[in-house]
């Protein structure tokens, strides 16, 4: 059964406002770009600059999201140079970052993959392992 706009009683442009907002709101106010940010942009086709100069990230999560190789940042974690939940918040703060800048296709998954990340580290880190299946996982 196809919902009418009469019976919903808005628009398609009302409902993408809506959700965009309740999108936006999920990003914590730590991740938020502040206006200043955003006005100050000189070159839209290049952010990279803006990780550094937004002040959300830290000089470690830079670090971390900044590793070229995954293999090199899952031996760190192995290594205990990062936890897992470190590099989860690190990666989150990037893509929330991101998704002010050119969208909204973040997910509303922050909470969620830190929570992951947190009740994993029990299992891994007693191993030493970065390669044990997940919650789910299917052998």
């Amino acid at each position: 059964m196809t919902v009418t706009q009469e019976q919903t009683g808005k628009d398609w442009k009302s409902i993408s406002l809506a959700r965009q907002n309740e999108t936006n709101n999920a990003i914590p106010k730590s991740h938020r770009l502040s206006p200043v940010v955003i006005e100050s942009l000189q070159d839209p086709r290049n952010l990279i600059s803006i990780l550094e100069k937004c002040g959300i990230l830290s000089q470690r999560e830079l670090e971390i999201t900044s590793t070229p190789s995954t293999t090199k940042l899952l031996a760190d974690i192995r290594n205990r140079v990062y936890t897992a939940v470190e590099v989860t918040v690190a990666f989150c703060k990037r893509a929330s970052i991101a998704h002010q800048l050119v969208g909204n296709s973040f997910t509303r998954r922050l909470r969620f993959l830190v929570n992951c990340a947190d009740h994993c580290r029990p299992i891994v880190s007693p191993r030493f392992s970065t390669t044990l299946p997940w919650p789910g996982h299917r052998s």
